[in-house]
């Protein structure tokens, strides 16, 4: 009896009844609703982590280049010039460098480094950038950072702060990190 119902049920040429057909449409838009929101959440966090890695990345690498650079600054010829900008003679080379910020040119912002014969003038050659950022990165290389030698010259404390791309949000952040030289 139940196969002969569901065979004439088979052959019904009826189709589906309107209360069916929008029963379905309601459930189908429901689950594409939550695919949609989910798949824009995922795109999101994607965003925010690989921001967050990046800035970490752009953190770790500028202070293993300042700490090779800074290591082997000679304390008595340390002159901070202001909170973003140092110049000193290096051991090894006894050439003047001066550690500093650049904001005009796309292809050289943030933290550059420049080699001079001399501080008491404050020449120096081109400044090139300490680690080279693509124009199109989804950070905004940093907004505020500081360069300060201690008290007695034979340390540096850096502090860093990469903001996002709109400049509102900060994503990563070290304070008073400290550098000493070889010689102190």
């Amino acid at each position: 009896m139940i196969i002969k119902k569901a065979f004439l049920k088979l052959n019904n040429n009826k189709g589906f009844t309107l209360t069916e057909t929008l029963s379905t449409l309601v459930i189908m838009s429901l689950v594409g609703i939550m695919v949609t929101t989910g798949i824009v959440t995922a795109v999101e966090v994607y965003k925010e982590v690989t921001e967050y890695a990046n800035a970490q990345v752009l953190i770790t690498n500028t202070i293993t280049l300042l700490n090779d650079t800074l290591i082997y600054a000679d304390p008595m010829t340390v002159h901070p010039n202001n909170a973003s900008s140092i110049s000193f003679e290096d051991t090894t080379t006894k050439k003047v460098i001066t550690i500093s910020a650049e904001n005009s040119d796309e292809s050289k912002k943030g933290i550059c480094i420049s080699y001079g014969e001399n501080i008491s003038d404050g020449s120096y050659k081109d400044k090139e950038p300490l680690i080279t950022y693509a124009v199109n990165s989804d950070i905004n290389v940093y907004t505020d950072w500081q360069i300060k030698p201690t008290s007695d010259g034979k340390a540096f404390i850096i502090n860093l702060l990469v903001k996002g791309k709109s400049g509102d949000k900060e994503i990563a952040r070290i304070d008073k990190y400290r550098i000493e030289t070889i010689n102190s």
